[in-house]
C-alpha cells in the first residue's frame, strides 16, 4: 500500500509541478484566467495568482523530496477543493465557456462538472493517504538513520513505474493532439 501512496503522491507532484511551470511561463494568461472566473476582486488577483503558483511549487517539492508530506496533503487538498468550488460557482452561473486554468500535465480545458469531479476525487485520495503509512520516499527516515525504510528497492521500483506511467500519458497526449490536427487537416481538404 505504501508504494501506491508514493506513486499517487509523485503523480500529484508532477501535476502541480507542470502546472506551476506553465503558469510561470504564461503568467499574464494565468492572471487573466483568474480574473475570468469573476470571483476574486480585481485588486486581489495578483496576490492570489502569486499565492497559487507558490503553493503549487511548495506542494510539488514536498511530495518529490518527501518533506512535510502531510502538510502537502492538506495544502493540495485545500487548493484542489478551492478550484472545485470556483469551477462549480461559474458552472452554476451558466459560465461554462472559460478555461479551467489547470495547465501542465492535465492541460487547459473549458470548465465542466467532470473537472469538479476529478478534483474532488484527487482530494479524496489525498485525504485517504493521510491515514496510510507514508514511509517510502519520506526524507524523515534519512534524519533518524533509517534510510533503508524510505529508500529501498520498492521505492525505486515505484519510482520507475510512476515515471513510466507519466511518459506513457505524455506520449498519449501528444499522439492525440497530432491525431486531432491531422483529422482537422484532412477535413479541411474536402
Amino acid at each position: 500500500m505504501d508504494s501506491l501512496a508514493l506513486g499517487f503522491r509523485l503523480l500529484v507532484a508532477v501535476m502541480f509541478l507542470t502546472s506551476f511551470l506553465e503558469k510561470i511561463r504564461n503568467y499574464n494568461l494565468h492572471l487573466f484566467i483568474l480574473k475570468d472566473y469573476k470571483i476574486i476582486p480585481h485588486k486581489l488577483v495578483n496576490l492570489f495568482g502569486a499565492l497559487d503558483v507558490i503553493a503549487q511549487i511548495l506542494i510539488a517539492l514536498s511530495f518529490i523530496l518527501g518533506v512535510w508530506i502531510y502538510a502537502g496533503y492538506v495544502t493540495s487538498s485545500i487548493l484542489l477543493f478551492t478550484y472545485a468550488i470556483a469551477i462549480s460557482i461559474n458552472l452554476l452561473r451558466g459560465r461554462n465557456n472559460i478555461s479551467c486554468g489547470c495547465g501542465g500535465l492535465v492541460g487547459n480545458h473549458q470548465i465542466s462538472w467532470w473537472l469538479v469531479f476529478r478534483n474532488l476525487l484527487i482530494v479524496s485520495m489525498l485525504i485517504l493517504l493521510c491515514y496510510l503509512p507514508n514511509e517510502l520516499g519520506n526524507s524523515y527516515y534519512i534524519f533518524v538513520g533509517e534510510y533503508n525504510r524510505a529508500y529501498n528497492i520498492t521505492y525505486f521500483f515505484t519510482l520507475i513505474v510512476t515515471i513510466s506511467i507519466l511518459v506513457f500519458f505524455y506520449i498519449s497526449k501528444q499522439l492525440w493532439t497530432y491525431y486531432k490536427k491531422i483529422t482537422n487537416h484532412i477535413l479541411n481538404l474536402r
